[in-house]
């Protein structure tokens, strides 16, 4: 009896283990942060799309990019995508509209602000926390999810 009651424990042990570890894959799996949405723009890589918000380029296929900003998430963002703090970016960003001329993204502070903007500006792209309920639009595309 005693040696049953040990395999049982030993048993329930390592269900929770597996249970545990499926849990954290499966959340690691389905878990995105965001998505990427563009206006008049097929595809983008996830190195143009950092070089864009780094204002290393501002086109892509020889078409100017209008980018936005959405600022509640702005800060995952620019960490997970483009690799700067927000202090660094708005202080780059700052330097290049002073010394080069070159237009900053545009901050939202609504996802719908986001979609009037990606919609009624051509090539433009802007990024949003999750699908808006309201996503049918010929003219918006999904590009890439963070």
């Amino acid at each position: 009896m005693l040696i049953q009651s040990s395999k049982n424990k030993k048993s329930s042990c390592l269900t929770w283990v597996y249970l545990s570890v499926f849990l954290l894959l499966k959340v690691n799996v389905v878990y995105a942060a965001g998505i990427v949405i563009g206006n008049g723009i097929d595809h983008i890589t996830e190195n143009q799309l950092r070089e864009l918000y780094w204002g290393k380029i501002n086109e892509i296929d020889g078409s100017i990019i209008n980018l936005a900003d959405y600022e509640p998430l702005q800060e995952e963002f620019l960490d997970e995508i483009v690799g700067k703090s927000l202090r660094e970016y708005k202080k780059d960003w700052l330097r290049m509209l002073f010394a080069d001329g070159i237009a900053i993204p545009v901050l939202l502070k609504t996802p719908e602000d986001v979609m009037v903007y990606i919609r009624t500006t051509p090539k433009s792209l802007g990024y949003l926390p999750v699908v808006p309920e309201k996503f049918e639009s010929k003219d918006i595309k999904i590009l890439l999810r963070f």
